[in-house]
């Protein structure tokens, strides 16, 4: 039962996941958002990896790094969700924030410049 839903998570990840080049992201409704982080970071080996968890109005986001990400991701994330009026923080590799529905963009194009 386990191997079956990961392997239907990764044919999700696969399909639905989108490739910003230094992470990737996806957007769902089910399942363990640090799992689903952790998979698409490998499914596209990319140093960040991002679930973000519909909970309208706002998106839950979880956040893995690689084991060779140099930067405090926790720190990084909390700055950012901050100044876009939500909440976060985390650790070097693991993190996670609340955001508004309507200020996604601007939090990837954070990241972006950020990661």
């Amino acid at each position: 039962p386990k191997v079956l839903t990961l392997l239907k998570f990764d044919k999700i990840l696969r399909k639905e996941g989108i490739n910003m080049g230094n992470f990737a992201y996806i957007i769902t409704k089910e399942g363990s958002s640090g799992l689903l982080a952790n998979m698409i970071k490998g499914i596209f080996n990319v140093e960040v990896g991002i679930a973000l968890k519909d909970e309208d109005p706002y998106y839950d986001i979880s956040l893995r790094a690689s084991n060779q990400y140099k930067r405090h991701l926790g720190k990084m994330v909390e700055r950012i969700a901050k100044g876009l009026g939500g909440t976060g923080g985390g650790h070097p590799r693991a993190a996670g924030c609340r955001i508004k529905k309507d200020k996604l963009e601007e939090f990837l194009n954070k990241l972006k410049e950020l990661i």
